[in-house]
């Protein structure tokens, strides 16, 4: 091809007249303008092209070939900036992503979702108590069930977010997993969540246009503000007889009381009348209210002691009030069992008996395996009992 045409006789003749290049895709072409050179040069000239005609020639031999067969092993690599790019980008949406998740998990248990789930389930078995029919149960009433719930949330998110803002000192001894003692949440958005859950509670609350709802919602407001700030006259949750006394009339009374009402007068829309079953809630919750109040403290008893929190655990000792505790539940499903076998009805008879019976046993034996001293294991005991406490409200509307 051309590149036969390289032969010694044409570079000679051509070397008088050396022709300027000038680059065109990877090879050179030659332009018609002329210099004359000394013989010297000419000399050297003809030296140097004879020898790199043959080489160019088989280099354009080559591209041209290679264009007329194009190869499918050919490939274009990004440049290494543009993949370092790439990467980097992948990585920080990742992490973005990781954060955002271990934040939301942050607020998730700053609220103490054992306890929202709890009030939740509450509400729905008391609003169930004035039900008669199954007409009752209307799109309507699921609409103002819901409108009822949300509130009811919000409060205790106020009330546990509360709590933990102003134990943020104790916690960092009695519970350094928690969302604010780790650092997984700042002071300033757990402040957030109460202020805006405070903002959502009264707007909604305003506009069922129910007493007893408005009743129940400043209840808890007002008395879990008065358990946690620390101001003069406040601070309710250093005086064990306070501190008591407050969680046991919100689970005990306020609670079946106000929202039965609620549910008999604007959900339903009936005269209020007030039943057995309310009263037996009462009696009941009124028992896990206490427990539950003294038991709270046994894990927390280092924190308290350091700060000057007198609870129960601190002044009477963990064992004493570990038992009393047990003892209390053990008597309260003694009576809730005795009271359903009073009824004419053999099936509530039936459910009474083991459905108290049952959880007594569950109970008697998780307290063998449990160290009183270890806050590792009363920790999760009293877990249980709000375990517990959701399984009674379930039981409840089967006994009476």
């Amino acid at each position: 091809m051309i590149s036969a045409l390289a032969s010694p006789a044409i570079t000679s003749a051509a070397c008088p007249k050396v022709w300027q290049t000038r680059p065109l895709d990877g090879f050179s072409l030659r332009s018609h303008e002329s210099r004359n050179l000394t013989s010297s040069k000419n000399r050297r000239c003809s030296r140097t092209v004879s020898s790199s005609l043959p080489h160019k020639f088989e280099n354009i031999d080559s591209q041209i070939s290679s264009r007329e067969n194009p190869s499918p092993k050919y490939s274009v690599s990004p440049p290494f900036d543009s993949v370092d790019g790439i990467i980097q980008e992948k990585e920080f949406s990742i992490y973005s992503w990781t954060n955002i998740a271990k934040k939301l998990g942050a607020c998730y248990q700053f609220i103490r979702p054992f306890q929202i789930r709890s009030a939740i389930l509450e509400i729905i078995v008391i609003s169930l108590f004035p039900v008669q029919a199954i007409s009752d149960l209307s799109p309507t009433f699921f609409v103002r069930l819901l409108k009822t719930i949300i509130p009811v949330v919000f409060v205790y998110v106020y009330a546990n977010g509360l709590n933990e803002i102003t134990d943020l000192e104790i916690d960092k001894i009695n519970k350094p997993f928690l969302p604010l003692a780790s650092g997984d949440l700042s002071l300033t958005e757990a402040t957030a969540i109460i202020s805006i859950s405070s903002v959502i509670i009264f707007l909604i609350t305003a506009t069922l246009n129910s007493v007893p709802m408005s009743i129940a919602i400043m209840s808890i407001f007002l008395a879990f503000s008065a358990y946690s700030i620390d101001l003069p006259l406040l601070r309710w949750k250093k005086n064990a007889v306070l501190a008591a006394a407050t969680l046991t009339t919100i689970q005990g009374i306020v609670t079946p009381l106000c929202f039965f009402a609620h549910a008999q007068t604007y959900i339903l829309g009936k005269p209020l009348v007030f039943t057995k079953t309310v009263f037996f809630t009462m009696a009941v919750m009124t028992s896990f209210g206490v427990v539950i109040s003294i038991f709270k403290d046994i894990s927390d008893l280092e924190g308290d002691k350091a700060h000057g929190v007198r609870s129960t655990s601190a002044i009477y000792g963990v064992e004493k009030v570990f038992w009393s505790s047990i003892y209390i539940l053990l008597a309260t499903y003694g009576g809730a069992a005795i009271f359903g076998a009073t009824s004419p009805n053999l099936l509530t008879k039936i459910i009474a008996v083991l459905g108290h019976g049952i959880p007594a046993i569950i109970l008697w034996t998780r307290t063998k395996s449990t160290n009183i001293s270890d806050p590792t294991t009363t920790f999760p005991f009293y877990l249980f009992i709000w375990k517990l406490r959701i399984a009674e409200y379930l039981l409840i509307p089967f006994v009476c």
